[in-house]
């Protein structure tokens, strides 16, 4: 296996995973109010 190809789908899904988690935030904050 080669590390750089698996450090950048890492680096994507982790990309994703923060993404997703901040829409939630951000969601959870507008339905707050």
């Amino acid at each position: 296996m080669s590390a750089p190809i698996v450090f950048g789908l890492l680096t994507a899904v982790a990309g994703f995973a923060a993404m997703i988690v901040l829409l939630i935030v951000v969601v959870r904050l507008f339905f707050r109010r």
